[in-house]
C-alpha cells in the first residue's frame, strides 16, 4: 500500500500487475500518477500470474486461480467499504493480465466500484459475451486502452468490451493507439491521472515544469505478457 490510510483518502484504488511482474511496477505506477488524497493497494499475484493460460486459452468458468482472485477482490473491496470508503469511491486498474482480471471482475458485478482501468486488457480470451445487455453500470467510470500493433492483447477485443460495458451503461472511454510497445506509456499515464481526477474530484498538486512522465518498463518478451 501507498498514500494515505484509507480511512483518510478521497479514494481507494486497487492494482494488478502484468504477468510476470511485480506488485512494485504498479507502486510505480501509483508514484507517477501522483495523486497524494489516494489509497493505492498493489496486489501481488502468486508466481507472478493472475491465472495460468495465456491470454488466447484463457477460460474464466474452468480456471480455479480466477475464482480464486475475483474472491480476494470482493473481500478487499468488502473491506475498503468496512473502512468507510463507499464503492463508489473505490476503483480498480490493472495492466495487461491484471487489465484482463479487472476486467471480467467488473464485468461480472461482483463488486459495484466507481472505476475501471483497462490498460492494455480486455475480457479475457475470444468467448466475448453476446447475449444482451442491460444498463446495469450506471456511475461506472471506465477506460480501456491498447495498441494496433499489440499482438498480446487484440485491440479489437479491446473495443469489444467496451463496447459491451458502454452496452451496460458505464461512462467509457477507448484509446486505441496505432503503434504501442506492451507497457503502460507516458500517454496513458496523464490520461489515468486526469480521468481519476475527474472521476473522483480531486485536487492534485500542480505539477512543476519539467519532463513528461517516463513510461513504465515495457513488456516486450513472450515471458512477460499475456
Amino acid at each position: 500500500m501507498t498514500g494515505p490510510p484509507v480511512e483518510q483518502a478521497n479514494a481507494a484504488i486497487i492494482l494488478l500487475h502484468g504477468r510476470g511482474q511485480r506488485a512494485q511496477a504498479m507502486l510505480e505506477l501509483a508514484r507517477q500518477l501522483d495523486l497524494p488524497s489516494v489509497a493505492w493497494l498493489a496486489l501481488q499475484a502468486p508466481a507472478g500470474a493472475w491465472y495460468s493460460p495465456k491470454y488466447d486459452g484463457f477460460d474464466p468458468d474452468g480456471d480455479r486461480s480466477v475464482a480464486d482472485a475475483c474472491t480476494a477482490l470482493a473481500e478487499i473491496s468488502s473491506r475498503l467499504e468496512a473502512a468507510w470508503v463507499a464503492l463508489d469511491r473505490q476503483g480498480i486498474v490493472g495492466f495487461s493480465q491484471g487489465a484482463c482480471l479487472a476486467s471480467h471482475f467488473m464485468w461480472c458485478g461482483a463488486a459495484k466500484m466507481g472505476f475501471l482501468g483497462s490498460l492494455t486488457g480486455s475480457l479475457p480470451g475470444f468467448e466475448l459475451p453476446t447475449a444482451p445487455v442491460e444498463p446495469r453500470f450506471t456511475g461506472l467510470k471506465a477506460i480501456f486502452t491498447g495498441g494496433l500493433n499489440d499482438d498480446w492483447v487484440k485491440a479489437e477485443h479491446v473495443r469489444e468490451t467496451a463496447e459491451r460495458f458502454r452496452l451496460s451503461g458505464a461512462d467509457v472511454g477507448e484509446y486505441i493507439q496505432p503503434i504501442k510497445d506492451h507497457g503502460i506509456g507516458a500517454d496513458e499515464i496523464a490520461l489515468l491521472r486526469d480521468t481519476l481526477i475527474a472521476r473522483f474530484e480531486l485536487n492534485p498538486p500542480v505539477p512543476t515544469r519539467g519532463p513528461r512522465h517516463q513510461p513504465l518498463v515495457p513488456q516486450s518478451t513472450p515471458s512477460l505478457t499475456d
